[in-house]
């Protein structure tokens, strides 16, 4: 599939802000040697990236309208948990920056405030990648390897984000992280290596299925028919990218996710802002390929008949049900 800007946006700036909230949170729980300007920078961080990819989402729904009814079906959609979440983490995030602007003397309150922004942002990442994950249909994505790569990529987009705006401002003062951030794009670079074969065997999965191969726009194959004639079924394919395409997309993400950070790390922390803005650039071009080079597959019920009208079609003044000739 083709994604759009605010798809992008959306799933790479919230796992971006939540990334910097986890190191947020590591930071307070375990004692880093960082300066409180630091820490309300970071958090700064976290909110105009998250705010940045809750706007994005405006431009991404089709009927806005429809908002009102996500609290309606939170049992059963994905997508209703996931604007909920969103919005809970943003709401805790705005409180948290908002104590310490306004009432910095309350460090309890803010800190608070903190780790249940970080743990409500580990939550909506997880839902966000569970909306993918949970599609049978996206033979690519239905698997648990998708929702360890959002946490991943989120890991190392938030931490490397982090570690440059901390040398911006005048240093973290702890010496370990440039070999964080290496840490980071190694698992990150292991984990795309999985995805890259995981998506490979959903497309062999499908050419095994039809015995053909994809064609290069959407197209039909006739499969087995259904359990009631004159009812039949047809598999819909979408076609993945061009071999020199996702060839050369998966080794830009390996060079600019995995070697530029690792590069950078070799340097200390002078290397941390440009590895930032390699990294970041890898991860956006990671969720592009997770779009673009995905293998959907749906499965289209028709009949041969001619067109016929509803059994269950509604008369003006009667309640949905059997029509009235039929109840005789």
């Amino acid at each position: 599939m083709r994604p759009t800007w605010p798809l992008l946006a959306l799933t790479l700036l919230q796992g971006v802000s939540w990334g910097v909230m986890a190191v947020v949170a590591a930071a307070l729980v375990g004692g880093w040697p960082v300066s409180t300007g630091t820490v309300q920078a970071w958090e700064w961080l976290a909110w105009g990236t998250g705010a940045l990819g809750g706007s994005a989402s405006v431009f991404h729904m089709h009927r806005l309208a429809a908002a009102r009814y996500v609290l309606r079906r939170l049992r059963s959609s994905w997508l209703s948990r996931e604007a909920l979440s969103t919005g809970g983490y943003m709401a805790v995030l705005s409180v948290a920056v908002a104590l310490r602007v306004l009432w910095p003397q309350a460090r309890g309150l803010w800190e608070a405030a903190t780790l249940l922004a970080a743990g409500l942002g580990a939550v909506a990442v997880y839902i966000t990648a569970m909306l993918y994950a949970t599609i049978p249909a996206m033979r690519s994505w239905h698997s648990p390897l998708t929702v360890v790569v959002f946490f991943a990529a989120a890991l190392l987009s938030g931490g490397a984000g982090a570690g440059a705006v901390a040398v911006i401002i005048g240093g973290p003062g702890w010496g370990g992280w440039p070999g964080l951030d290496a840490a980071f794009a190694l698992v990150f670079g292991a984990l795309v290596s999985l995805q890259i074969r995981a998506f490979r065997v959903a497309a062999a999965g499908v050419l095994a299925a039809t015995g053909t191969g994809l064609a290069g726009r959407p197209y039909r194959l006739q499969d087995a028919g259904g359990s009631r004639p004159p009812y039949r079924t047809q598999t819909q394919i979408w076609p993945v990218l061009p071999a020199a395409v996702r060839t050369s997309g998966y080794a830009a993400v390996l060079v600019l996710a995995v070697v530029g950070p690792c590069l950078a790390a070799a340097q200390g922390t002078t290397g941390l802002v440009w590895g930032a803005g390699s990294a970041w650039l890898g991860v956006a071009l990671s969720r592009w390929m997770f779009f673009a080079d995905a293998t959907h597959s749906s499965r289209v019920w028709f009949a041969d008949q001619p067109k016929t009208p509803s059994p269950v079609r509604r008369e003006p003044g009667r309640p949905y049900g059997r029509r009235r000739e039929d109840s005789v």
